[in-house]
């Protein structure tokens, strides 16, 4: 609560209390109305005579220190909450829709259909690319990626892609490195790629440069790791 409200009337000084705003008390306000001629003061409904000037004078004083503490007891607006940290995204494990098992791919064909990845962030730099490879091939791998939807080849069939289609493309990244744990590997690309995506999606399909032969239940993940 706060004293909204200090004016002079002829020789009374007005102070209305309360959390509304505008010129007029609202019911349930605590009103002053000091009148430095009667040396009175009206104060909820009802005179109170007999002081003087300077008793006046204090209670307007006493009234706006009143009101200033009353202040003091509203809470203080929370700090505004500090920016997201953009640090890395991570896009992934995604499944990579191979359809064709126990069939020998060809190098350049394209390895399972088109696929979106969904929620990276407008723009950033891709900084790395995890190829999981659960049927052990280990075979060079390309991720062909797009910022708008594209035309896709058929999964098992030589990769091509139209002129049209081809200005939307943000870049290739090559996954040629692979680690061998056994029974799988993991293949790894570092391509330092910058894009700008404002669909917030990006189009990919994946090349292989191999003779990829995929058992059922093998369908190998790719994870995105994202600067901002």
């Amino acid at each position: 609560m706060a004293a909204r409200i200090i004016q002079l009337e002829g020789n009374s000084v007005r102070a209305w209390f309360s959390n509304e705003q505008g010129p007029v008390a609202q019911e349930g306000e605590m009103g002053y109305l000091l009148d430095t001629q009667q040396r009175g003061i009206y104060r909820n409904g009802n005179w109170i005579f007999s002081k003087s000037e300077r008793q006046v004078l204090q209670e307007i004083q006493r009234l706006l220190e009143e009101a200033a503490d009353r202040d003091l007891e509203v809470p203080e607006p929370a700090d505004p909450e500090p920016p997201e940290d953009p640090g890395v995204v991570v896009i992934g494990p995604v499944p990579v829709p191979v359809t064709v098992f126990a069939s020998a791919y060809a190098s350049g064909d394209a390895f399972g259909n088109k696929f979106v990845l969904e929620g990276v962030p407008e723009e950033g730099t891709i900084s790395n690319v995890l190829f999981f490879d659960r049927d052990d091939e280990g075979l060079s791998k390309e991720l062909v990626l797009f910022k708008a939807d594209f035309t896709g080849t058929a999964d098992d069939a030589a990769f091509a892609v139209t002129d049209a289609d081809m200005a939307n493309c943000i870049g290739v990244v090559s996954i040629t490195n692979f680690y061998n744990f056994g029974a799988n590997q993991i293949g790894q690309g570092t391509p330092a790629l910058s894009y700008r995506s404002p669909a917030k999606r990006l189009w990919c399909q994946m090349v292989t440069r191999g003779a990829d032969n995929i058992a059922a239940g093998m369908v190998p993940d790719i994870t995105l790791v994202i600067l901002q």
